[in-house]
């Protein structure tokens, strides 16, 4: 069985209109959304045996976030150029090249991509795929190139705003 979690970035700054769009950082939520639901997720669900991310820094640096909270080496956190904004195809055709000794991989990225991602392995509609919104599905395979459409089960699907920190942040 493989699991994949399909993790968008956190929320990011606009603040300085000349940073190019891959450069842009986390704005204060994003921060503490990114700390506090790492630290969440990583209590309750398996360590991965990867952390594959986009390079941009609002995406690098949540899943920093989740290789610090899951106590992983720094080696298992992968920046991978692919994930920033290459479209679905690119995505799955690197996702299907894993090495199949990971059985459980999050990966760190941006929208629309992620969201068509979830869609494609689930074929399951979501309506929507926030900042830092979080899908884990498995699937009955033993290898990652076998990952093909329709053919995940969505486990979980969570976003910030759900967890009862956000609604007292909020408040």
């Amino acid at each position: 069985m493989k699991v994949l979690t399909v993790v968008r970035h956190a929320k990011s700054s606009w603040k300085n209109p000349v940073l190019r769009d891959f450069d842009r950082p986390l704005n204060k939520r994003g921060k503490k959304d990114a700390k506090l639901f790492s630290q969440y997720i990583a209590e309750s669900q398996a360590a991965p045996d990867r952390i594959v991310s986009s390079p941009a820094k609002r995406a690098i640096v949540a899943a920093e976030h989740f290789k610090e909270a899951f106590k992983m080496q720094d080696d298992h956190l992968i920046e991978e150029q692919i994930f920033y904004f290459e479209g679905r195809q690119a995505i799955t055709e690197r996702i299907a090249s894993f090495d199949d000794a990971w059985n459980n991989v999050f990966i760190f990225g941006h929208n629309p991509d992620w969201h068509d991602l979830v869609e494609h392995y689930t074929g399951k509609p979501i309506a929507q795929f926030p900042t830092l919104a979080l899908a884990s599905i498995s699937f009955e395979v033993n290898s990652w190139s076998d990952l093909t459409d329709k053919i995940g089960n969505l486990d979980l699907f969570l976003v910030p705003k759900m967890m009862s920190w956000h609604q007292k942040s909020e408040n």
